[in-house]
């Protein structure tokens, strides 16, 4: 798949995977810049979902973009797995640095979120305690209000400490609801999915599945990327001089775009069409 009019260019692999749980058919390239030595990772998205077929990417991510969509909709599909990503990075931070996280309260009251610092001493939670193994399910859980209150083990095998019961969120229907983390945080394994949540049959679009389902997704995006066969960018430079006489800009006239596993009869032609080999082959 090429960039097209009809295809959404995304650079940020956290929305990426948002996208991508939201059933957008996708392609993603890992693209090294052969003159400049560097590497970027994009994603091109197709214009409707698949799996809601009523989402089209061009009108989601301009109204993400914008702030339009967590203004209008907070409690979007798209803003759900955003703030799971926020609360997944910082635990992320918080395993490697050993900081305290608190919660806060976002969307007017119908989300929380992970922020650093300590939760006030005169804030009283259940005494019960929940041990979560999966920092996934760990971020989720901060989305509706459950309080991290330590984290112990050690990489790979860290173990979140959980207050079973935090801080109240709102509900669509405007009531406020404490949940509770042993409750949401129950299983119901199958063969094919051993760490499907018993929350996936009963609400399978609660914020808590969703934000779950992005977090799979980033998981799964990231070792497709691992996998993912890179390409070579690359270009014929030319120079023009900037308006003062001072300095020169590097400009790109033609540009190729390769395997970087190509064959010999393509990298021929790409000499042929730069005119000269690129700099790759003449160091």
């Amino acid at each position: 798949m090429s960039a097209s009019a009809n295809t959404i260019l995304i650079t940020e692999t956290r929305l990426a995977a948002c996208f991508r749980a939201l059933g957008f058919p996708y392609q993603a390239e890992v693209i090294i810049h052969e003159r400049r030595d560097e590497m970027r990772v994009q994603f091109l998205f197709q214009p409707q979902s698949l799996r809601f077929p009523s989402l089209f990417a061009s009108a989601l991510l301009a109204q993400w973009q914008s702030g339009e969509l967590a203004q209008r909709e907070p409690l979007h599909l798209l803003c759900v797995m955003m703030n799971a990503q926020h609360n997944y990075d910082q635990l992320l931070k918080a395993q490697k640095q050993g900081s305290a996280l608190r919660v806060v309260s976002v969307a007017g009251g119908l989300m929380t979120r992970y922020v650093l610092g300590q939760e006030p001493a005169t804030v009283a939670f259940s005494p019960e305690r929940v041990s979560i193994d999966d920092l996934r399910l760990a971020a989720c859980l901060g989305m509706l209000g459950v309080p991290l209150l330590r984290i112990t083990g050690s990489s790979p095998r860290h173990v979140f400490e959980m207050a079973r019961t935090g801080y109240p969120v709102l509900l669509s229907d405007g009531q406020r609801h404490v949940h509770d983390a042993q409750v949401l945080s129950r299983r119901s394994p199958t063969e094919a999915d051993p760490l499907r949540l018993w929350l996936e049959i009963q609400q399978p679009l609660h914020p808590l599945c969703i934000g779950y389902d992005a977090l799979y997704s980033r998981t799964q995006l990231k070792r497709e990327l691992e996998t993912q066969k890179k390409l070579l960018m690359i270009d014929e430079a030319s120079h023009r001089v900037t308006g003062d006489g001072a300095s020169t800009e590097i400009l790109a006239a033609k540009q190729a775009l390769v395997s970087v596993d190509a064959a010999g009869h393509v990298m021929d032609h790409v000499t042929r069409h730069m005119k000269s080999p690129p700099i790759f082959w003449t160091k």
